[in-house]
């Protein structure tokens, strides 16, 4: 992975923000974390961010125009969602958006290859 370039996990669980970024920096990557649409928005405004995964659980319906940010910045996306009947409404729209709806609960294996294969496919 470039040194210059990083993963925004954005999410409101703090718990859950720090765990998958112990994951993945144990895994190489750099990670900045963000847990409000403003932290999410300066963050790909500031930081050259790479990939995004972004746990939808506890944001509202303003979660889309963010997504169609990183769209707009060719930032490739993972929508994180609970497997609730609740969120299939936003399982639709993060197909809407192009992105990879992402089921809690993560298994880490298959997601840092997930994630491998993002990263190498952005910079064709």
């Amino acid at each position: 992975m470039e040194s210059d370039s990083c993963i925004l996990w954005g999410g409101r669980n703090r718990r859950n923000r720090e765990l998958l970024s112990e994951f993945l920096s144990k895994a190489g990557y750099m990670v900045e974390m963000a847990s409000s649409y403003e932290e999410i928005i300066l963050s790909i405004e500031i930081i050259p961010i790479r990939l995004v995964l972004l746990g939808i659980t506890g944001f509202d319906e303003r979660v889309w125009p963010v997504c169609q940010i990183f769209k707009s910045h060719n930032i490739p996306f993972f929508v994180i969602t609970a497997p609730s009947r609740a969120y299939i409404p936003s399982l639709y729209k993060a197909i809407d958006c192009f992105s990879v709806p992402l089921i809690k609960p993560l298994s880490i294996r298959p997601l840092l290859a997930l994630i491998a294969n993002s990263l190498s496919n952005s910079h064709e």
